[in-house]
This record gives structure tokens, sequence and C-alpha cells, in this order.
């Protein structure tokens, strides 16, 4: 197989889409907007899961990118999922050079979604900001399913 591209390649991480707030400046990171890098995590589409999974290798992370709307501070939100007996690893998301650990718990089923808060993280307006999830430790046979993560301003 040969194949034969109009201009040299570019590799996906060069271009993570920037997601733009919403009208109430939240910024929602779905899992479609993910670009996941390592040999299995990934996004799938299923309507059932709709989810970056298949979390199973502890060196795959994640990672999105945003432009926040106004300064000041959000609240970290993450929807994830994780079956029995598979909770116990230890996951870091960065928001920009902000890091907040966590460690994932069981929610009785990979797309049996739990919200969890994160923390608070200070953003300025107009910066683009990458967001990244990471394990530090995979305790079981995989790490966790994240539907999205949000950043939502906090009222002064």
């Amino acid at each position: 197989i040969e194949l034969k591209l109009d201009a040299p390649p570019v590799v996906a991480t060069e271009n993570v889409p920037t997601v733009q707030p919403g009208s109430d400046h939240a910024i929602l990171l779905h899992s479609r907007y993910a670009i996941t890098h390592g040999e299995m995590l990934r996004f799938e589409p299923q309507s059932y899961k709709d989810t970056v999974g298949y979390w199973v290798r502890e060196n795959d992370w994640a990672e999105w990118a945003c432009r926040p709307g106004r300064s000041g501070n959000y609240s970290v939100h993450l929807r994830y999922g994780c079956g029995n007996g598979q909770g116990g690893s230890d996951i870091v998301i960065s928001v920009g050079e902000t890091k907040l650990p966590f460690k994932v718990e069981a929610t009785g089923g990979f797309q049996k979604w739990r919200d969890v808060e994160l923390g608070t993280v200070q953003l300025s307006a107009g910066t683009r900001i990458t967001v990244a999830a990471k394990p530090k430790v995979k305790a079981r046979n995989a790490v966790m399913d994240i539907q999205q993560i949000t950043l939502k301003p906090v009222a002064n």
C-alpha cells in the first residue's frame, strides 16, 4: 500500500480542537473533543458509551484544549465511570499548570456516571489552556472512562 499526501503530515497533538465557552462561560470538555495518546485509550462513540475509554494501559492519556471567555476562578468537574472491582487508580487532571490529583472509585459500571468536583483553578480570558488526564497508578485492569470535564466559573 502506498499513501500519497497532498501536504506534509500533521501530528494530531498539533491540532487539538480548542473548545469555546458556552453563554454561561462554562467550558464543556466532552470526550468527543479529546485527543488520546497511547496504544489503547480512544473515544468510544456508541450512544451508550460516548466516552474516552478502553483505558487499560497506564501510559495512555487524554488531552483537551480550551480558551476561557473571562478571567477568574473555575471549579473543575469530572464525569467518569468505573467498573466494579476496578477502582483505586490514581490520576491527575492538569488544567494548565495546576495539577488536581484524584483517586478513582468504582461507580458500578464503566458507563454508570459519577460527577465529582476536583478543585478550583484560576484562568485568564483568551488564553489557550490545555487540560490533561494522566494516570499515576493503574490499580486494576482499567483506569476508568471519562465522559466529560467541565470548567465552571465561580461567582465572586
